[in-house]
């Protein structure tokens, strides 16, 4: 088959490779710029029909903890097109759920946290109602009014919301349902991309073709 061989081919600003497909027969293509960025091409016509190249971020295999680069795994075309649509399916939820949340509740977090007249007792507010605020209170206290009002409002996110209604009491039935909805779809993605991880076809090296053996003439 006249694909090349396992050793990196490059020139000056393009780095070429080629990995064993899923059956084993054909090749995924790989092209990583001089810039580290890397487009993958399946070459095997059996596989390009039922499998596809995903990027999963290595933290989900760390719960979010450092490891901020990408695994590279060829999966199941099927499985990734029901992966997307849970992503997109979150991605308008999370949409709506901020749309609602700031139309309704923003403005009472913001004035029950700047009701408070020292910004002190802001500073302690927020972290009862938010949780850790992101700047600390030496931080907090050189800031202006108004920077302090925008610092109180990016705490009004979307991981902090439920502590945020508990907090001011704030009984909200459709968001309610729509964050749990957000919840089991989270849940949902992260066993798939675990799944993908685990089960998904690793790129591998093409062997390097073996040399002949040579012969002995008696």
């Amino acid at each position: 088959m006249p694909y090349p061989d396992s050793e990196m081919q490059h020139d000056k600003t393009t780095f070429n490779r080629h990995y064993l497909c899923p059956c084993g027969k054909h090749t995924v293509h790989t092209v990583t710029d001089s810039a580290g960025n890397t487009q993958h091409q399946i070459l095997c016509p059996i596989c390009r029909l039922t499998f596809t190249v995903v990027h999963i971020p290595a933290n989900r295999i760390t719960q979010g903890q450092g490891l901020t680069q990408k695994l590279v795994r060829l999966v199941p075309l099927k499985d990734h097109l029901q992966h997307q649509k849970w992503v997109q399916k979150q991605q308008d939820l999370q949409r709506k759920v901020l749309k609602r949340s700031h139309q309704r509740h923003l403005p009472i977090f913001l004035n029950v946290v700047l009701s408070q007249v020292q910004p002190v007792d802001r500073w302690m507010l927020l972290g009862t109602l938010a949780g850790p605020p992101t700047r600390s209170l030496k931080a907090f206290l050189t800031y202006g009014s108004q920077a302090q009002e925008r610092m109180i409002k990016n705490h009004f996110q979307l991981d902090r919301l439920p502590r945020i209604l508990a907090g001011l009491g704030i009984e909200d039935p459709e968001l309610n349902r729509m964050l749990a909805e957000l919840t089991e779809l989270s849940r949902k993605i992260q066993i798939r991309e675990l799944r993908f991880l685990e089960k998904g076809h690793c790129l591998q090296s093409v062997p390097a073709p073996k040399p002949l053996a040579t012969l002995r003439v008696r």
